[in-house]
């Protein structure tokens, strides 16, 4: 697969919330010109009340693509947003999807999800 077929397979439009699930919520933008692209997500904090911390986010991906994770704030104050930017090059034809796991606490519980960029649009982060 190619990085621009890898795009058209997973991201249609300018951007896509992929994730909703409160109170993280979790968006998309990609752009990818001969090989190299940028994945910018977009992390909301839909709570009113509650900071989520020990924010961290896990990138893998198949031989053949390389991805570069920007820095992630330590927390999300109740409603503040970020941009996190991955920086993704093709260095030979690749198999697979690369996968983003993101984890933060929520008070005392610990929440994880992650998501392939080759699902189907419309499946929730889990």
């Amino acid at each position: 697969m190619t990085l621009e077929g890898a795009e058209r397979s997973s991201v249609r439009g300018d951007c896509n919330c992929v994730g909703n699930r409160r109170p993280l919520q979790v968006g998309l933008q990609a752009r990818y010109t001969r090989g190299t692209g940028q994945v910018v997500l977009f992390l909301g904090n839909k709570s009113k009340e509650a900071a989520l911390t020990s924010l961290a986010l896990q990138a893998s991906a198949p031989p053949g693509l390389q991805l570069a994770v920007g820095a992630l704030p330590a927390a999300l104050a109740p409603g503040q947003q970020v941009q996190v930017a991955v920086q993704v090059a093709a260095l030979a034809p690749f198999a697979g999807a690369p996968a983003l796991l993101l984890a933060y606490q929520l008070g005392p519980a610990q929440v994880r999800g992650g998501r392939r960029w080759g699902e189907r649009r419309g499946r929730s982060w889990r």
